[in-house]
């Protein structure tokens, strides 16, 4: 695994398209490292890492280094989100501890082999990192190859069934919430809580976004996976930040 860095050339990828394969079926392999759909427009499903960018400190070189990161696609380029997918902490400042010691304040990840979807069309791709002398048609589709020969479920290790909560810390929370809004200090609160569920048996990643998927139909689906093998995902309603960079030639 490589730095993603700002050079043009370092980045090589492959696409082919594919008629039938949808990105959510990658949710069951072993190595999935992210997974993105918004229903009715755009699927990503990435297995593995073949370069990433993470820091806890300035977030602003992170940024300017993915934005500038190229791949240079051998044969057709497919029109799919991504291909790096990270993301952002609210807070740059807080220190990754406990459950979010896998995640940085600022990752981004490029996949070794990923399915895609937009307009209706779905592609297969594999990436890596560009090897003077090396045959990289050769890699590449040997990569794609063998990411895509096992789908499998993922289990992660279950503890002692039971659901920690503090419902009186969120009570107080909530209570100072609205006192702030009749105050008039603040006009709009986003609380939350944390509830922790200790799992008896193997959690299964693929079950788990499935299930999302099918409960939050009009919602963005999405999985992260952190340094340490952890995992951030859900399904959120809004989008928060978008951008669109659109390359003229000629």
């Amino acid at each position: 695994m490589a730095a993603i860095t700002n050079s043009e050339t370092e980045w090589v990828g492959l696409a082919r398209e594919v008629p039938v394969a949808e990105p959510h079926i990658l949710t069951r392999h072993e190595g999935l490292s992210v997974y993105w759909e918004r229903p009715g427009e755009e699927s990503f499903a990435g297995v593995g890492v073949a370069g990433e960018v993470a820091t806890d400190n300035d977030i602003a070189i992170a940024l300017n280094s993915v934005s500038a990161a190229r791949v240079r696609w051998l044969g057709e380029t497919p029109n799919v989100p991504g291909p790096c997918f990270g993301g952002l902490a609210f807070d740059p400042r807080r220190t990754g501890k406990g459950e979010w010691a896998g995640f940085p304040a600022s990752r981004w990840m490029l996949p070794e082999v990923a399915l895609g979807t937009r307009g209706g069309r779905t592609w297969a791709m594999s990436f890596a990192r560009a090897t003077p002398g090396m045959d990289m048609a050769a890699v590449l589709e040997e990569r794609l190859a063998r990411g895509s020969a096992k789908v499998m479920e993922s289990p992660l290790p279950g503890a002692v069934v039971g659901i920690v909560e503090d419902k009186a810390k969120w009570e107080r929370l909530i209570g100072r919430s609205l006192e702030a809004i009749r105050s008039g200090r603040l006009t709009k609160v986003v609380a939350a809580r944390v509830i922790l569920a200790n799992l008896g048996a193997g959690l299964q990643l693929g079950s788990v976004l499935d299930c999302l998927r099918r409960q939050q139909p009009e919602c963005t689906t999405f999985l992260l996976r952190g340094t340490d093998g952890s995992c951030f995902l859900g399904a959120t309603p809004e989008t928060l930040v978008a951008r669109q960079v659109v390359i003229a030639t000629g």
